[in-house]
């Protein structure tokens, strides 16, 4: 009877480490905490290596994840490929090409290089003018004062958004902040896609990068969370049937021994 309970215990305690394993990833950071690893490896690469763009969605918790990956370009390495147009004026027009490196920051301090490539600007005009292409790719420079964690707190502070965490279990989430926008922002991305026919639930919000403040929130809701009582709702009925097969095998043997003749001395008198 001991060695039946204690089987039962043992798999509930898989079954929740499991689970705590698969939701609940240890080693976290904030994009700030992985930049500074970034920036050596992208001043190695180029000397005039300029971040445009950070983002994470692994094992995301509280605006910290596992790893985050920052893109470097070279507007010094651009090259300009030349057009015959009859659309232009000149006769001409022309795309350029520069040098792009991706590199990934992991919660546990390695960071490598994911890829390294040309990249094409598709900022057609005028073909003498390389100033142009070059100043336009200064833009994409990074100058956040908010770190991550501190753009998803303030995405949490909005009522519906923070409704929508709270409805949908198991959704996933994305941040990026990029320098090419007309202001630096924050873009964080829920979604939570459910059942058969894959309704899509998410809500996206802008959090300023200097400020932030709230810039643009856009929600939208098809259905209700599917995931959660298909997955979720199983595992608490599993735990629950096997908790209440315990209470009744400890309940039986304890009527059994009460039901028991009580058994005979079968010491002799001296």
């Amino acid at each position: 009877m001991e060695n039946k309970i204690i089987i039962v215990i043992i798999a509930i305690t898989l079954i929740l480490v499991s689970f705590y394993c698969l939701f609940l990833p240890n080693g976290r950071i904030t994009a700030f905490e992985g930049l500074p690893a970034a920036n050596e490896l992208a001043s190695n690469w180029k000397d005039d290596a300029m971040l445009s763009v950070i983002g994470g969605s692994k094992e995301f918790s509280k605006g910290k994840c596992s790893s985050w990956y920052y893109i470097y370009k070279s507007p010094m390495s651009m090259k300009l490929l030349y057009y015959n147009s009859t659309f232009s004026p000149t006769g001409q027009y022309c795309d350029a090409k520069y040098e792009e490196i991706c590199i990934i920051v992991y919660a546990s301090g390695k960071s490598e290089i994911k890829y390294y490539d040309w990249m094409t600007y598709y900022q057609r005009a005028d073909p003498n003018n390389i100033t142009l292409y070059i100043s336009d790719l200064q833009k994409d420079i990074l100058n956040l004062s908010v770190d991550s964690d501190e753009a998803y707190a303030s995405a949490l502070s909005d009522s519906e958004i923070k409704d929508f965490t709270s409805r949908f279990y198991g959704y996933s989430t994305t941040m990026q902040a990029q320098g090419d926008w007309e202001q630096e922002c924050w873009d964080i991305w829920f979604e939570a896609n459910y059942g058969i026919d894959e309704e899509h639930n998410h809500a996206n919000i802008y959090i300023n990068g200097t400020s932030g403040a709230i810039e643009y929130k856009d929600i939208g809701i098809e259905g209700n969370n599917f995931f959660y009582i298909c997955t979720v709702c199983p595992i608490i009925v599993f735990i629950v049937i096997c908790l209440i097969i315990v209470i009744v095998m400890i309940r039986r043997d304890k009527k059994r021994m009460q039901n028991q003749p009580p058994q005979k001395d079968d010491k002799q008198p001296k």
